[in-house]
């Protein structure tokens, strides 16, 4: 349980990286944002099968989701500052659920 809720993030965050900065498409940024909802369905289903603290990890996933698709439309509207320090924020985050899987699971 572990090793997938460390990947799958991972993964979402480098489909994110693909879709936001180097390709940008519309299948790309369906990929991103389908890789999002699954990746918040699998962190619901989880917590509901571990202790308590798990929604500690379900809530850092919804905002690491919600980080990036904010990073993605500030990149479209061209704002560099805010984008520079969304990503400081997704850095940020992700290490938090890096944390609180070892933790949690």
């Amino acid at each position: 349980m572990q090793l997938y809720m460390l990947l799958l993030p991972v993964l979402y965050l480098f489909v994110s990286y693909i879709s936001i900065y180097k390709m940008r498409s519309v299948f790309s940024s369906i990929l991103r944002m389908v890789m999002g909802v699954l990746l918040i369905l699998v962190a619901a289903m989880t917590s509901l099968t571990v202790p308590p603290a798990a929604w500690w990890e379900f809530a850092v996933i919804v905002m690491l989701v919600g980080n990036v698709e904010i990073t993605a439309f500030k990149y479209t509207k061209g704002d560099k500052k805010g984008v520079s320090i969304l990503n400081m924020m997704t850095l940020f985050i992700f290490v938090i659920s890096v944390i609180l899987t070892f933790i949690v699971y």
